[in-house]
């Protein structure tokens, strides 16, 4: 459908007649959102129209949103999952609440529980939610909370324990993942009792949605064996804008889908369970990711090389923080040898 209302700096046609450049169609692009590059550039995901609407129609029937709901909108615009928090509340007619961004989450919880009032709905990053996990007496928790959304990093099994100890089953639990080139998700997968025993799932594809595990020749893995995440289907997106070459890296030839239609490379290393969910296992390559944030240590390798004074770099990640370790040049711009011993010269 086209929007029957515009913003623009100024009239988009004479006389009331609509400008045709302004009619924004489904094909169209919704949002660019970056994420993380390989040279220090970030790349700018292109979201059209009709990836969006299929994920938010698909998130509002799976979740069960009702106009008796509340959600917290806890993410910031710049995270692609604000789209998961206001779009499906905003077509089911729920409640949204815009959390304080001065406050944090206990406060506002507490502060709504003096109202008498609170979410239903949380989304939650799971780094952030392993920390409330450490104390959940400490929380306010509304007695009205029925739905848990995680995403962002691998959950862990004791904070889906001590979940369970304090809640039992009267709150669901969903793990989602999904890379921003996929809009949002791509999988989910309920988290039961079973899933504080063992290495929680990343769950099955969603709605409108293909998930492919490929050797690096492309060709489907067996159940129980390891490889590359490749997701098709209606949330892939259509790339990054004006990076043609990052481009075609990512997005490859679908051979499952629709002439011209493409699947996205995670990067991913995954595996199918015997329960027909997907086990996350690492990374194929240097990317990490630090409290749900996409980092490439090149990255930032490149930017402490840049400095002055910096012969060598190396970063990597320690108890759940980036760290950078230099080497001083030396004079005449040599970088001098290898560091040696457990770790290079010192922490940036």
């Amino acid at each position: 459908t086209t929007a029957p209302v515009v913003l623009a700096p100024e009239a988009p046609g004479p006389a009331g007649v609509p400008d045709p450049r302004w009619a924004a169609g489904r094909d169209h692009p919704a949002y660019v959102i970056h994420t993380s590059g390989s040279t220090g550039r970030p790349k700018g995901v292109v979201v059209p129209h009709r990836a969006l609407a299929a994920r938010v129609g698909w998130m509002r029937e799976h979740y069960g949103i009702t106009a008796d709901d509340e959600v917290l909108q806890f993410a910031s615009l710049s995270f692609d999952t604000h789209a998961e928090e206001i779009f499906p509340a905003l077509i089911a007619g729920a409640r949204l609440v815009v959390a304080d961004p001065d406050s944090t989450l206990p406060d506002h919880l507490h502060q709504a529980a003096g109202r008498g009032t609170g979410p239903t709905v949380l989304d939650l990053p799971t780094p952030y939610w392993h920390e409330l996990a450490g104390d959940l007496d400490a929380v306010t928790w509304p007695p009205g909370l029925r739905l848990l959304i995680l995403g962002a990093d691998q959950v862990q099994p004791g904070a889906v324990a001590a979940w369970r100890a304090r809640f039992g089953d009267t709150v669901r639990v969903v793990n989602s993942y999904g890379p921003t080139e996929t809009t949002v998700i791509a999988a989910t997968a309920d988290l039961g009792h079973a899933d504080a025993r063992h290495r929680p799932p990343i769950g099955s594809p969603i709605g409108g949605t293909t998930l492919t595990v490929c050797d690096p020749l492309g060709r489907l893995m067996p159940q129980g064996a390891a490889g590359e995440l490749l997701v098709g289907g209606a949330g892939v997106t259509y790339g990054y804008g004006g990076r043609a070459g990052a481009t075609a890296r990512a997005f490859v030839p679908d051979p499952y889908g629709p002439p011209g239609s493409r699947r996205y490379r995670t990067g991913d290393l995954v595996r199918w369970r015997t329960d027909g969910r997907l086990e996350f296992l690492g990374r194929i390559d240097d990317q990490v990711k630090v409290r749900g944030f996409r980092v490439e240590p090149g990255e930032v390798e490149t930017a402490l090389l840049a400095l002055d004074g910096v012969g060598r770099a190396v970063v990597t990640v320690r108890d759940e923080a980036l760290v950078g370790y230099v080497v001083p040049e030396r004079a005449g711009g040599d970088p001098g040898a290898p560091p040696t011993g457990d770790a290079p010269t010192g922490p940036a």
